[in-house]
């Protein structure tokens, strides 16, 4: 990869806290007071420089035991004179700690003593003036004891209060895992009622399928009778076909036996009338067989 690239690589916070072996909420809450760390709009996102300063303010803050301020102070006059740092830029995110030179204020204590000895013949404006030099001296080795004790006593409350922000955040994640338990315990209620829930629709669509079927079954029913009663409506409809042609030759029966009674009305009455004329017939056939037999007699009486 080139060193072009390298540059403009971005990290997310968690990359960049173990690049810096930093807690990350301490990234994010160094960023609310060292506005320049960050990139992007939700300053989400950090860049090679970003990760060179943050370790220089890791090197002031636990290092060299600066306050914030102190650090800000620090960074401003490193800024004002550039000192390149391994992994990033120098004006903008340093990495290490710049070389200081030792104050020569804390020398003189030493040096003093040393001067007055190696000059015991001197005049006393001379001696005067190397004892207010040397008392300056102290008085100067005094206020960096005295800042150096303020720095002591703002790293203790610092770190009194990255104490109190430990506990605090062990008392959040107690909070959480709890509320994680709680809410595990709610989802394995809620798993259980939906598997409840399943069984009781399994238990539906089985009802439903079997009524399902059943009704197939009502269904094939209802089509065998309705064929039945095609057929039984065909049959009689027949029947009905047939009744009407026997209405019919019974009519025409009727009409025949009308037709017959009438003729045998008139037969008898012809009957009768043969009858009478056969009986007139009889009576003359025997006034003419007494004549004959009389006529008869005649011829043999005549005869003899």
């Amino acid at each position: 990869m080139s060193d072009v690239t390298q540059q403009d690589r971005l990290f997310t916070l968690q990359e960049v806290s173990a690049q810096c072996g930093l807690i990350p909420y301490i990234v994010r809450y160094w960023q609310g007071h060292f506005p320049e760390l960050g990139t992007g709009p939700s300053k989400t996102q950090y860049s090679v420089n970003d990760v060179a300063l943050l370790r220089r303010i890791k090197k002031l803050l636990y290092g060299e035991h600066l306050t914030i301020e102190q650090a800000k102070e620090r960074l401003s006059r490193e800024r004002a004179f550039p000192v390149q740092y391994p992994g990033g830029a120098a004006a903008s995110a340093p990495a290490s700690n710049p070389p200081e030179q030792p104050a020569p204020a804390a020398q003189a204590p030493a040096q003093a003593p040393v001067q007055a000895a190696e000059k015991p013949a001197a005049s006393s404006d001379a001696a005067a003036e190397e004892a207010r030099a040397a008392l300056s001296a102290l008085a100067e080795v005094r206020g960096e004891l005295n800042a150096a004790r303020e720095k002591a006593a703002l790293g203790e409350q610092q770190r009194e209060q990255w104490l109190q922000e430990r506990q605090k955040l062990h008392e959040e994640n107690v909070t959480l895992k709890d509320r994680v338990i709680g809410l595990e315990t709610q989802l394995q209620g809620f798993n259980e009622r939906v598997l409840k829930a399943e069984q009781d629709l399994e238990g539906e669509r089985a009802a439903v399928a079997e009524r399902d079927e059943q009704l197939k079954t009502a269904s094939r029913q209802m089509i065998e009778l309705n064929e039945q009663l095609a057929k039984e409506r065909q049959t009689v409809r027949t029947q009905l076909e047939e009744l009407a042609a026997a209405k019919a030759r019974n009519v025409e029966l009727e009409s025949q036996l009308m037709q017959f009674s009438e003729q045998a009305g008139q037969s008898a009455e012809i009957f009768e009338t043969l009858q009478k004329r056969n009986a007139e017939l009889e009576q003359k056939l025997a006034f003419v067989t007494g004549q004959l037999k009389e006529i008869a007699g005649l011829f043999e009486k005549n005869s003899q």
